[in-house]
């Protein structure tokens, strides 16, 4: 205990007040770092591996959703006619009225891909109307690009909607 507090008193002479005073700053950082920083560094480094591991279990799971995505083959060019009797029945059988019906088709991808467009107005009640877009949805290659609802005096709650779909098929197949 003398030795200590000989080398605490020769500490003093050397250093002066300022030096001890700095001394144990330093000493008091040093008792912070380890009593409070270093738990928070290893609680958080803790949270940063959860994170990453979610985070890979997430984009395997979005690579296994993309790989069966990829195992679906584009419709061929000969299927637009079929698609198109689909189309109508769906409308038909959801008493769902498509008018003003246009049409246009356009190669896309250094020709290795046709995209058929359609543009019409429907005319039905709105439950119909949804389930009859999220049919379309579903079908392979089709997309819904538009959708634009008009306001319609009609008291009968009948919704009229502008709807553009495009058709994206394999050219020539």
């Amino acid at each position: 205990m003398n030795r200590l507090i000989w080398t605490a008193r020769r500490w003093s002479h050397i250093c002066g007040r300022t030096g001890m005073l700095g001394l144990l700053l330093a000493i008091g950082a040093a008792c912070a770092v380890l009593g409070s920083v270093r738990p928070q560094v290893a609680a958080q480094t803790a949270r940063l591996m959860a994170l990453q591991t979610e985070n890979a279990a997430i984009r395997a799971e979005i690579a296994a959703a993309a790989g069966s995505a990829a195992d679906h083959r584009m419709p061929g060019a000969s299927s637009y006619t079929a698609f198109l009797r689909a189309h109508a029945d769906l409308a038909l059988q959801r008493s769902i009225e498509l008018t003003e019906i246009d049409y246009a088709s356009r190669p896309e991808a250094g020709h290795r891909l046709v995209r058929h467009t359609l543009r019409y107005t429907v005319d039905g009640p709105y439950p119909a109307l949804r389930d009859y877009l999220a049919e379309i949805e579903r079908m392979p290659g089709v997309r819904v690009e538009t959708l634009s609802f008009v306001r319609s005096p009609n008291p009968d709650g009948a919704v009229n909607a502008l709807v553009q779909i495009s058709y994206l098929v394999e050219a020539g197949a």
